[in-house]
């Protein structure tokens, strides 16, 4: 089982997107040890494609309105007109998103009840207890169903039948997730420690900081990605690196001085026969989903920083350009709505938020703005919705800890060395709360390990799925994938082999390209 992280993400997008490459990497240990893997995905409750969804405007015109209205303010705080404003509407719109609308049923089970009651993390935890038991069920019918068939291919016959018995009320569960993903894992890990037969854990969250709505374990990291961008923009040389200067440090430099003269003064861009304007918040939003993949997005980056720095904004203009959504489509009050299902999770699998006043989200600000200056703003705004939310709505059934067990086979806990949301030490105090574990790290850049793949690393996951082989705690795996060159391989993590092994690697790595290509934020951000 895989989930995408979110909260709110769509695990049957993702299975779609890049289940193919991801079964690719965890089927097959070796010669003479083949297995191979199905890969599920699903919609948790209220996301996607499960009905009833969670939304939290019903007209979608009217949805439209508010998302450019946000878009327009921005998220500059330092500005206390745009502090206020932002401060009011996310409030006002977590109030929205806890109502329930009686023309359209927006919202609304069993009666009266609210659906973000039952969309806690522990009712996921508890729909895939039920996933794995009627999947053990399947699969013992399934194995009868196809033994039922001459010799030779009942000679194995007793064996694979014990193999693939149905166990009522103890199947196992083999789970790989993603940001938030691997707080869900480590939920379901607190919460049924006896069922964890592999467990992946990439990108980790810091499970009791986000169910205390803090929200402040996540950023430590991502300035260092920005000293990263600028010290491989200087290395790569101007032809590969558009906005290059004379050092790393006057790299850095004419960006914070770009950032502050667009603030001063906006970049008017036509496009499309549509007017917009390039803002301080546009560029940080691009430059902090581009951090999610730098692989990729260094490239973009300097691109287009180097467009806006000579008076170009196009590309960031048809960024724009591409949220908005066409009226005249017959799907368009279908839109897949992804702040509303993140609101509800995340709302109702935390305590109440403290910081309900002004003053209050001014100090979270601050605390954050001793991280990252930077995206400080953009990231402060992920729990505000809350402050309003909770009050109207709490979760039927949530887990309050605590987080930690001694679960039946180790958990694999993996982390870039610089990931700008999930940070490496958040995986090293994880193992602490689940003895036995192991942390494994990626020598890269970027949200989770899957965004700059290792083959060795890689590897490691295939042979713990396949064998169960659990690396020493702390092992650390080179990257395959350069910064400046489009994700081309560069082969500094590997040594050149013949054979079987040397098109495992190929095929391993090749995967994983796919699945950074595929990544749902990066996706967003080059759309």
């Amino acid at each position: 089982m895989f989930n995408p992280g979110g909260p709110g993400g769509s695990g049957v997008a993702a299975a779609l997107g890049f289940g193919e490459p991801l079964q690719t990497i965890v089927d097959s240990a070796g010669p003479g040890e083949e297995k191979y893997f199905d890969v599920l995905s699903w919609d948790p409750r209220g996301v996607a494609n499960t009905t009833p969804g969670h939304g939290c405007i019903a007209n979608p015109v009217a949805r439209q309105i508010w998302t450019s209205q946000d878009e327009a303010i921005g998220f500059y705080l330092q500005d206390p007109e745009v502090f206020s404003n932002v401060f009011t509407r996310r409030r006002t719109f977590g109030q929205m998103c806890a109502s329930t609308d009686d023309i359209t049923n927006l919202n609304k089970v069993n009666g009266n009840e609210h659906i973000a009651q039952y969309m806690s993390t522990a009712n996921v935890v508890r729909d895939m207890v039920e996933i794995i038991e009627r999947h053990g069920e399947w699969r013992s019918k399934r194995a009868v169903s196809l033994l039922s068939c001459p010799s030779p291919c009942k000679r194995n016959a007793s064996a694979i039948l014990a193999r693939t018995a149905y166990s009522p009320g103890s199947e196992k569960l083999q789970y790989a997730g993603i940001s938030y993903g691997t707080f869900l894992g480590q939920t379901f890990a607190s919460m049924q420690p006896h069922r964890v037969h592999r467990m992946v854990l990439d990108g980790v969250v810091d499970a009791n900081d986000y169910a205390r709505t803090e929200w402040l374990t996540n950023i430590q990291d991502i300035d260092r990605i920005t000293a990263l961008f600028a010290s491989e923009c200087y290395a790569a040389g101007p032809i590969r690196c558009s906005f290059h200067s004379t050092s790393p440090a006057a790299i850095t430099s004419k960006l914070h001085k770009l950032l502050s003269a667009i603030q001063e003064s906006p970049l008017p861009v036509l496009y499309n026969g549509v007017p917009y304007t390039i803002t301080h918040t546009d560029i940080t939003t691009l430059l902090f989903d581009l951090w999610y993949n730098p692989a990729f997005g260094f490239s973009v980056a300097a691109n287009v920083l180097n467009q806006i720095a000579h008076g170009n904004g196009t590309f960031l203009a048809s960024f724009k350009s591409g949220a908005l959504l066409n009226p005249c489509r017959a799907s368009f009050a279908k839109e897949y709505e992804p702040p509303a299902a993140t609101i509800a999770i995340l709302c109702t699998d935390a305590e109440p938020w403290k910081n309900t006043t002004a003053a209050g989200f001014q100090s979270h600000v601050d605390k954050l703005r001793s991280q990252s200056e930077l995206f400080a703003n953009r990231w402060s705004l992920i729990p505000l919705h809350c402050t309003s939310f909770s009050k109207i709505i709490r979760a039927k059934w949530r887990f309050e800890g605590p987080f930690g067990a001694n679960t039946s086979y180790p958990i694999l806990f993996l982390s870039q060395t610089l990931d700008p949301v999930t940070p490496l030490r958040n995986a090293v105090a994880a193992t602490n709360l689940f003895p036995g574990s192991v942390v494994l790290e990626t020598r890269g850049a970027g949200h989770c390990t899957l965004s700059m793949p290792s083959i060795a690393g890689l590897l490691a996951v295939r042979k713990y799925f396949g064998m169960g082989d659990v690396p020493a705690n702390g092992t650390q795996y080179e990257v395959d994938t350069g910064y400046f060159g489009g994700g081309d391989v560069v082969g500094n993590g590997t040594v050149g082999r013949k054979g079987w092994e040397e098109e495992v690697r190929e095929e391993v790595l090749e995967a994983g390209k796919k699945i950074a290509e595929a990544w749902p934020i990066w996706g967003k951000a080059l759309r």
